[in-house]
């Protein structure tokens, strides 16, 4: 009886911490000009980089540039992504301090030349319009978004409000 109730709990503490408010797809096209630099680290995503790079050339605002750092991979994830025609970078040596992820997110933004860069795991896919989704909520907010770390997601953040933009969950800072 007790796992049940400890069960129950965390069932309605997570649906109170994680519910979200919709962002309502908007009727018009976004036309904010910003050029869009796509950052996605990788290590062994041979799998999941198809879904994607195909989900990221479907977008009705392209991104000016896609770069996948490869993390030192052993399954073909920099071929996989070299088909695709992005700019695929082989990550540095990792240096003492950094931990491999953040050091490939970095060695991205370095080579990236965008106004706005948009960070991804490689392991999510994107509705046709979640790109400019995004660049509208970031317009509207005036402010940076950053995606939270569920797998699935289906909502965003604005401020202190949840959100739903393209089918991801993410947060929302106002700077």
């Amino acid at each position: 009886m007790g796992i049940w109730i400890v069960l129950a709990i965390g069932w309605i503490a997570g649906w109170i911490l994680f519910r979200a408010v919709v962002v309502p797809e908007r009727e018009g096209s976004y036309r904010g000009g910003e050029k869009v630099s796509v950052i996605i680290p990788a290590r062994n995503e041979a799998g999941n980089l198809p879904h994607l790079l195909g989900s990221l050339k479907k977008q009705t605002y392209a991104p000016d540039e896609i770069i996948v750092v490869d993390d030192f991979s052993e399954d073909g994830t920099y071929e996989v992504a070299a088909k695709y025609g992005v700019n695929v970078i082989r990550n540095e040596a990792l240096p003492p301090g950094w931990t491999g992820k953040t050091w490939a997110v970095w060695n991205g933004y370095r080579q990236s030349t965008g106004d706005v860069i948009v960070f991804l795991d490689a392991d999510i896919r994107l509705a046709p319009r979640a790109l400019e989704s995004l660049l509208q909520a970031r317009a509207e907010a005036g402010g940076v978004i950053s995606r939270s770390g569920t797998a699935i997601p289906e909502r965003l953040t604005c401020g202190s409000l949840p959100v739903t933009v393209g089918g991801w969950r993410a947060f929302c800072s106002i700077f």
